[in-house]
């Protein structure tokens, strides 16, 4: 009869949280690639489509340009969200974050980001002296954007006022993201739209081998230009399924 010892116990219970350790640790790269890729595709061409597409705002490639993502907020703490671009010459700023898990923190997250880029708005202001104490300032406009394309159903609040204590008879404006779920959309639809972003959502929504195939015969077919991007596009999504 074999006997199980303590020290066995202990080199089980190390290598099991090595395992755990390492699984967090590909993860993390998983996500981290993949937010990489996301930001390669969200070009100015892509977010004037997807604007036009999906919030009904026609603004032209021309008018947009990025912006810094890296914030430091209130606890010295270094934040980093997905996607800002601004119109050129106005405060008014799309913040596109990209989930492909659900995450409830989501509507604070969104607000700390747009407070964020408030405020280093307001210091270049400030150090410019474009504000000063003067009543016709306008402050920036934030629009945040939230792009779903996971698998789970999206149950996060997009107010975050449903989120927060309520006060009986007291009812108030507050924060809300605009939500993007790649799963209210049909394959049909996002064929059709023929951009670069519904690309990737498209296979990003394939499970089957066949249905893999299929689609990415219908993608290439359909694609005219910009084959190389495509391509990595294709080798990732193959990589990491």
């Amino acid at each position: 009869m074999e006997i199980f010892t303590y020290e066995d116990y202990l080199n089980t219970i190390r290598g099991v949280a090595e395992e755990e350790e390492e699984y967090i640790i590909n993860t993390e790269k998983v996500h981290k690639r993949h937010d990489k890729l996301i930001k390669e595709i969200l070009t100015k061409e892509e977010v004037s489509k997807l604007l036009e597409k999906y919030l009904k705002l026609k603004i032209e490639k021309e008018k947009l340009e990025e912006y810094t993502n890296k914030y430091i907020t209130k606890n010295y703490e270094e934040r980093e969200s997905d996607i800002v671009y601004k119109i050129k010459g106005r405060n008014i700023y799309f913040l596109i974050e990209h989930q492909s898990k659900v995450d409830y923190k989501i509507p604070f997250r969104i607000l700390e980001y747009s407070i964020e880029i408030m405020r280093t708005a307001l210091k270049k202001q400030e150090a410019n002296k474009k504000r000063g104490n003067n009543k016709n300032f306008k402050y920036p406009q934030i629009i945040p954007i939230v792009i779903y394309t996971g698998n789970e159903k999206w149950k996060v609040e997009e107010n975050i006022s449903k989120v927060q204590e309520s006060l009986e008879g007291y009812r108030e404006e507050s924060f809300k993201y605009n939500l993007i779920d790649i799963n209210k959309y049909t394959k049909e639809e996002l064929l059709k739209e023929n951009t670069m972003f519904s690309k990737i959502a498209l296979l990003e929504k394939c499970k089957e081998a066949e249905e893999i195939i299929e689609t990415l015969e219908q993608i290439i077919e359909n694609t005219k230009e910009e084959k190389e991007k495509l391509y990595r596009i294709i080798n990732y999504i193959f990589r990491e399924k």
